[in-house]
């Protein structure tokens, strides 16, 4: 075989060498082993549970065994071996990812929180499906060109043509860029691009719709599916929102090693099933040693975003907290409101967006610049401030709202001109 320098003389590159943590281990059970060796770097029971299900799936369907009855060379064969190298790239590359996240390079640490949480990923569609499933619209909910074609429509996921996002979705749906203006001949389209752009529509909220991580209590019977099992209350707790969840660690003692972190596990503890409660870590390590060492990827594969990729760090709780905290920053919330009609006679009301804090607290704290600024307005307005706030709240409409602050505010200093020139007339009549 030739040698490096010989390859380089005849003009042909020299294969390069795959780092060992891009290697997949030999075998299942050497695999699933070496997930749980990385995971036991996060003590978070829901990203234990989220993640050891997602790689058995992958580990069974990389490791599928092939059918005995077909004939060596034969398409039927051929298409299973395709399939089974297909998974086995799928959980490499899977593998590679929790392992860069422990490594630990912060963008993929908080990647695999995010996936794991349902902000991006399979995890999250789980989550519309069953959001889509517990909440069936009702026929008035419906677009008359269904109604049309299908008089008594089913809600099915994944969604049919046209099929609207369920009532609590709604509010989280991103606002579709207006498309670029087109001098066009017919004023009038016709009734097949009309319905070609209500299905474009619809397909582009579905894909850029998020989904709270829980529903608050409502009785449309929509639900995540994970309402009552302490994922709120874990995500909060890692991310340091009630308390930092690593204290620091005191001064060792002489021959008595150190104990810090909680004693108790976390309310996701009880969601595990019994093979992984024994092996959850319920104390974190007394330091925090980084893994084997995890290069970044060659420039050719980070050719799109060069600087994302950096030198790994070393895992501390701070730097746990910290990527847990700006997952728990940008996570969307809805809100049951009643129903009401506004000052147009327009029945509104039903679900709105909402913040955490506001929530909570009954402040707003984060999440938009109108959101904050109607926190902030709520303790200082009057009953007819109050009114308008709320009916401008429900129906999303911010411009007109400033528009009639703006008005009201002009009206309220000319009637305060004319109180004052009438005051100033009396007092020159007395004199």
């Amino acid at each position: 075989m030739e040698s490096v320098a010989q390859l380089r003389e005849l003009g042909i590159a020299a294969p390069t060498r795959v780092h060992s943590s891009r290697l997949l281990p030999p075998t299942p059970r050497a695999t699933y082993r070496a997930v749980l060796h990385c995971l036991r770097r996060i003590r978070d029971p829901h990203v234990w549970l989220i993640a050891t299900i997602r790689f058995r799936s992958l580990i069974k369907e990389a490791n599928q065994p092939l059918p005995t009855h077909l004939k060596d060379g034969s398409p039927e064969l051929e298409v299973c071996m395709e399939q089974r190298a297909r998974a086995r790239k799928h959980l490499k590359k899977e593998l590679t990812e929790v392992r860069a996240a422990t490594a630990c390079h912060p963008h993929a640490l908080v990647r695999l929180i995010e996936e794991c949480y349902g902000v991006r990923g399979r995890v999250k569609w789980e989550l519309i499906k069953n959001v889509t499933l517990s909440s069936p619209l009702s026929a008035k909910e419906w677009p008359q060109a269904v109604l049309d074609k299908h008089p008594n429509p089913e809600t099915r996921y994944p969604p049919m043509q046209l099929q609207p996002l369920p009532p609590c979705l709604r509010p989280l749906a991103k606002r579709r860029p207006d498309p670029p203006s087109i001098p066009r001949a017919r004023t009038v389209d016709p009734p097949a691009a009309v319905r070609r752009e209500m299905r474009k529509r619809w397909e582009w909220a579905w894909d850029n719709v998020s989904v709270p991580i829980v529903l608050p209590a409502n009785e449309d019977g929509a639900a995540t599916g994970w309402e009552g099992k302490g994922v709120i209350e874990t995500m909060r707790a890692m991310a340091g929102v009630d308390s930092s969840p690593f204290p620091p660690t005191p001064p060792r003692r002489a021959g008595r090693p150190a104990q810090t972190g909680r004693q108790h596990p976390l309310p996701s503890f009880e969601n595990l099933p019994n093979s992984l409660k024994a092996a959850f870590p319920r104390r974190p390590p007394s330091s925090y040693r980084s893994l084997s060492y995890f290069p970044p990827p060659r420039a050719a594969i980070t050719r799109q975003n060069p600087r994302t990729w950096k030198y790994q760090r070393k895992m501390t709780a701070r730097l746990i907290r910290r990527a847990y905290k700006s997952v728990w920053e940008r996570l969307d919330w809805v809100s049951k409101v009643p129903f009401r009609k506004n000052s147009a006679g327009l029945v509104v009301g039903g679900w709105q967006r909402s913040d955490w804090t506001m929530v909570s607290t009954g402040h707003s704290g984060s999440g938009p610049p109108e959101w904050r600024e109607a926190g902030s307005r709520w303790s200082e307005a009057t009953e007819d401030e109050l009114k308008w706030l709320t009916e401008d709240e429900l129906e999303g409409n911010w411009d007109e709202k400033r528009l009639r602050a703006a008005r009201q505010k002009a009206r309220s200093k000319a009637a305060q001109a004319d109180r004052a020139a009438v005051a100033a007339a009396k007092d020159a009549e007395a004199q």
